[in-house]
């Protein structure tokens, strides 16, 4: 990742009063940061498939989409099974 990338997430990330700051204002947060033009248009956007594309571009890690599937099973009568 890019130097500047890694610092607005650390910071965004473990400081509170940044969050507070960001939620606010991400135009002006943005402003005051080191990340370029696309970069803040993309977290300003608060499009998640553009910040994640932007993170992808800085990071040697990939992701690979997988499936998943949960199943819950539910007693009609709603007392659940019980232990003997």
């Amino acid at each position: 990742m890019s130097a500047a990338v890694v610092d607005f997430v650390e910071e965004l990330v473990t400081q509170p009063r940044r969050q507070h700051a960001f939620r606010r204002s991400a135009e002006a947060y943005v402003a005051d940061s080191a990340l370029g033009t696309a970069e803040r248009e993309a977290v300003v956007s608060g499009d998640v498939g553009r910040i994640r594309g932007l993170l992808s571009e800085h990071s040697p890690v990939r992701e690979e989409p997988s499936a998943l599937i949960v199943i819950l099973g539910f007693e009609p009568d709603g007392k659940g099974a019980s232990a003997s």
